[in-house]
């Protein structure tokens, strides 16, 4: 949850994080609450209300339950991965920032869906991005491009694209950063010009 919010959207917050797990009982959800007992009741019945909570009464001998809408399970989740992306790129560069800007702004541009894209144009990213990936959009089409001619030509030769992909990871698994990713562009015949 972002810094600076009210103590009423922190506990709705804590309210819906918890149950994106599941269907919890009161009690549950008081536990994982930082606020009193009358509190949490008020704001799961505001989002009861709002319909982003459904409440399933109590069935023969057991308890009442609460559980997210449909609807809103999307919304934490979205939330929930923004946070996670947020997180893992704070720890990025300028340099690497600027290149995920621009690949997402080119992709945005044509319409182009990140996941489509990358499903349609390349097989695997092994040990890395290359670095000439950054440089322009050419460029990456055109390290892809050879990546899949070096599937076909294992193809070709009786290789599995499981057994292609083994080999190529066989022989990048024991380096570790830069080596690694350099090592991925030999393979893949990607200058760093």
């Amino acid at each position: 949850m972002p810094k600076g919010e009210s103590s009423r959207e922190k506990v709705r917050w804590q309210i819906q994080e918890f149950l994106l797990k599941g269907p919890a009982t009161f009690t549950k959800i008081v536990e994982v609450c930082d606020a009193a007992r009358a509190t949490v009741s008020k704001y799961l019945d505001d989002l009861i209300e709002e319909e982003n909570v459904i409440w399933k009464p109590q069935r023969k001998r057991g308890k009442s339950t609460y559980e997210l809408s449909n609807k809103m399970k999307s919304e934490i989740e979205k939330k929930l991965l923004k946070d996670d992306l947020y997180d893992l790129t704070d720890s990025f560069n300028v340099k690497w920032l600027r290149i995920l800007r621009n690949l997402l702004n080119n992709m945005k541009k044509k319409g182009t869906d990140p996941y489509t894209f990358f499903q349609s144009n390349c097989l695997t990213f092994v040990g890395g991005i290359p670095r000439t990936f950054h440089k322009s959009m050419d460029g990456m089409k055109n390290a892809l491009s050879f990546e899949k001619n070096l599937y076909v030509q294992a193809i070709k030769k009786g290789l599995s694209k499981e057994k292609f992909y083994a080999d190529v990871l066989k022989r990048i698994s024991k380096l570790d950063g830069i080596e690694r990713l350099l090592e991925y562009q030999r393979l893949m015949g990607v200058s760093d010009d």
